[in-house]
């Protein structure tokens, strides 16, 4: 953890309020990458118990405020380019809300308290809402209505997904399979793990948000071999199949609004 300790002293930037042994280390990565050209993006996720009341670290801070100026802070030591605020927060693997099921109204409450001390003490920074797994407009929807029923017109600086593709039968790892829009098709409850369905996703987040930036933080398909049997989400290519659909991907992604 970057801050395993509550803050003691009255500036929450305050150095002395992070652990920089740990930090001094990643300091150093970070020059190394900004020196050969690289713009940095930092995924801030896991809260320490003192945030949170004891609780795992996947639970969410009890005062979202802290988490934005951890947010702040690590960019401004780094020199980051854009932070993202937490990963993957549909999952309870990054993500387990102190009530179950209110995932969606937790995060938008934090989120609304982080983003504000965030922007304010590192305005050139790019705050990123945390992203979802796979192209889930199912999970921004929820996020960006709780948001209004707070009276949050900003709580980021760009929103995010991880395209990855995770479909059965036929299509297996590829991104030629079409998106799903009638919801009386089959396929229908596969359209989010389609990574053509960053279309319909662009679209919702561009009727809730014009011109909101979409970053697509994490995707690629592994090149790793199959024993046979592995899940959709678990299938391996060929470099030449890589290759082939990182191409494909690009096109679609450049196609976009």
């Amino acid at each position: 953890s970057i801050q395993p300790n509550k803050p003691t002293t009255v500036n929450p930037l305050d150095d002395a309020n992070f652990n920089m042994g740990m930090v001094n280390g990643y300091i150093t990565r970070a020059k190394e990458a900004k020196d050969r050209g690289f713009e940095l993006f930092i995924d801030l996720y896991s809260t320490p118990g003192w945030a949170n009341g004891g609780k795992s670290k996947t639970t969410p801070p009890t005062d979202g405020t802290w988490f934005g100026y951890a947010a702040a802070w690590i960019a401004l030591k780094l020199g980051a380019a854009s932070v993202q605020l937490m990963n993957e927060v549909d999952s309870k693997a990054f993500f387990t809300p102190v009530v179950a099921g209110n995932a969606a109204a937790e995060y938008a409450a934090m989120i609304a308290k982080a983003y504000p001390v965030a922007k304010k003490a590192a305005p050139a920074v790019t705050f990123v809402a945390g992203s979802c797994t796979y192209v889930k407009d199912s999970w921004y929807t929820p996020v960006r209505d709780q948001l209004d029923k707070l009276g949050v017109g900003k709580a980021y600086d760009a929103v995010s997904c991880h395209p990855y593709v995770s479909l059965p039968a036929s299509f297996q790892c590829s991104p030629d399979a079409p998106d799903v829009t009638d919801p009386a098709s089959p396929d229908y409850k596969y359209r989010e793990y389609r990574l053509r369905h960053i279309q319909t996703y662009s679209a919702v987040v561009a009727k809730r948000e014009p011109g909101m930036p979409i970053i697509l933080s994490e995707w690629n398909w592994s090149t790793h071999p199959n024993i046979g049997g592995e899940p959709n989400d678990q299938v391996g290519v060929t470099l030449a199949q890589q290759g082939d659909y990182i191409t494909k991907a690009m096109g679609i992604f450049a196609a976009l609004p």
